[in-house]
């Protein structure tokens, strides 16, 4: 969801009135629990996450390591991951920012 409309805008408000205006991490996990999450190995040395919004708007994070042999595929998924999830607070935050 991306707040597109007023049902979904109603429950950010919801959301925010809960919380005191803050998006909280559990809002943050309902987001992407909606949304599509890929992992990519784009190099010997990176790992991408991408998280599609069912608006298909897009956050990525990348996971590098210095050498290719120390590349372990769920650390590196779950770091991209963690770095898809700090990209989406600031988009979640301008959205909630319109709201209140």
């Amino acid at each position: 969801k991306l707040y597109d409309t007023v049902e979904d805008q109603n429950e950010l408000k919801e959301e925010l009135t809960k919380t005191d205006n803050k998006v909280s991490p559990s809002f943050v996990e309902s987001v992407i629990s909606a949304s599509t999450v890929k992992y990519h190995h784009l190099t010997p040395n990176m790992r991408a996450c991408t998280i599609t919004l069912p608006t298909g708007h897009e956050v990525v994070g990348i996971a590098k390591v210095l050498d290719a042999k120390n590349d372990i595929e769920e650390i590196g998924n779950s770091v991209a991951l963690t770095r898809a999830k700090n990209e989406l607070w600031p988009l979640l935050g301008a959205i909630a920012k319109v709201l209140i």
